[in-house]
């Protein structure tokens, strides 16, 4: 086994700034993976992961100081470049994007002392958190303080069936899941399980209300409700999901096997008609 050289390491930078919570989680996870498969050593700025999860550090004074001189390798997906960026190419202010490397190119000829930029959500990405998920999972257990509040705020609920519907962006991406494929899902899977729903339109549960949704109050105020929406999530005997990494994320940690769901959105080809089926994680 390889020992870490720590006067060198790999880190990312963006880490919180780069996406929501699903995105920043595949971010950690991804870098972290990486070094660790190659011996290096790794550092992170903070970042509300710190703040949820048990087995997460964030930068020492001396990391902090070394990891903003690092040199950036951006990797190929091209979600990870800039809105400033694209908007520079298109209109011929750049010759170019950012040079890039693919994560697979990054596995074959490995870096250290290095900063990664990207979104770490393609296909290589998804086959080594497959291969490592033993290990990832225990990189995202809940702290005590959270798990114990929530588990006994929930201690009276027959286990339930999560659903996560997520509008906002997706809806102005056009990659929104129609309401009634969660519907019929639900009906379908439910077999008199309580419905718990986790959605950013407050109007969402009048939308279930013939299941008579599981409403909870979030019993730690200082830490956001999404956190909470998602330990409900990850609890779930059977979670469907929208395509987001948010529940993507919840079915691999809770190692459910009824996960119902489209392809993560940004995978969905030209044409891609969603559907909510069993997916393998």
């Amino acid at each position: 086994m390889m020992v870490p050289d720590f006067s060198f390491m790999i880190t990312f930078r963006s880490l919180g700034q780069l996406g929501r919570f699903g995105n920043q989680l595949f971010q950690y996870a991804g870098t972290r993976l990486y070094a660790e498969t190659h011996g290096f050593a790794h550092a992170f700025p903070t970042w509300i992961g710190a703040q949820v999860f048990n087995n997460i550090a964030t930068y020492t004074l001396t990391e902090q100081l070394l990891a903003s001189i690092l040199p950036t390798i951006q990797l190929d997906d091209i979600q990870s470049y800039g809105v400033k960026q694209k908007i520079a190419f298109a209109l011929g202010l750049s010759p170019s994007l950012p040079y890039t490397v693919s994560l697979s190119s990054l596995y074959a000829h490995p870096r250290d002392h290095k900063n990664l930029f990207g979104y770490l959500q393609d296909h290589k990405s998804l086959s080594l958190l497959a291969q490592h998920k033993e290990k990832v999972r225990t990189w995202f257990s809940f702290h005590d303080k959270i798990s114990s509040a929530y588990t006994k705020a929930t201690r009276n609920l027959s286990p339930w069936i999560g659903v996560h519907v997520r509008r906002g962006d997706l809806v102005k991406r056009g990659v929104t899941v129609p309401l009634h494929s969660f519907l019929e899902k639900l009906d379908s899977v439910r077999n008199g399980r309580p419905v718990f729903v986790a959605s950013d339109d407050p109007n969402m549960h009048s939308e279930f209300a013939h299941c008579d949704p599981i409403r909870i109050r979030n019993p730690l105020p200082e830490v956001p409700r999404e956190i909470f929406d998602f330990w409900m999530l990850t609890q779930s005997r059977a979670i469907i999901g929208c395509g987001s990494t948010f529940s993507w994320w919840a079915a691999y940690i809770s190692g459910t096997q009824e996960y119902y769901a489209p392809l993560l959105t940004h995978l969905w080809p030209a044409g891609y008609i969603p559907v909510l089926e069993q997916q393998s994680i």
